[in-house]
């Protein structure tokens, strides 16, 4: 869930945030096994010291340079409840609108977010005319 370079989309909570920004620099350096023992435990600590406080988990999008990434990563996070399907729309071009919430279960909002071809589009409109023009 926690982007691995700026390239890559992702939907997290701010405590993976901390916990990343803390296992960064082992990262940086190409530690692995130093990274994930770092960010589990900064993890935890922070989660648990959270949860003493009542603060409730905040997910956030991470939008990385990958456009395609996008849509899937802010899919997945409607389709589990983490954010809001129009925040996820807020952040797509048009045409990938519909396909992400689509993919994320919401099938009747993906309805109202279709685009339609061009020349669907100019097909409906001549017969809406027709059907002006006749009741005149």
């Amino acid at each position: 869930m926690v982007p691995m370079d700026e390239f890559a989309s992702a939907v997290m909570t701010q405590e993976m945030a901390e916990a990343l920004h803390i296992a960064r620099p082992l990262l940086d350096a190409g530690d692995k096994i130093a990274a994930r023992m770092s960010f589990k435990e900064a993890y935890n600590r922070i989660v648990d010291a959270n949860k003493r406080s009542g603060i409730k988990p905040s997910w956030f999008p991470s939008l990385g340079q990958d456009k395609e990434g996008r849509e899937v990563a802010l899919a997945e996070a409607v389709r589990l409840g983490r954010i809001d399907a129009k925040l996820a729309i807020g952040l797509l071009p048009p045409d990938k609108i519909a396909p992400m919430l689509h993919s994320s279960g919401n099938k009747t909002l993906a309805l109202e977010y279709t685009v339609l071809p061009a020349e669907e589009l100019k097909a409906r409109f001549q017969a809406m005319k027709l059907v002006i023009g006749q009741k005149r």
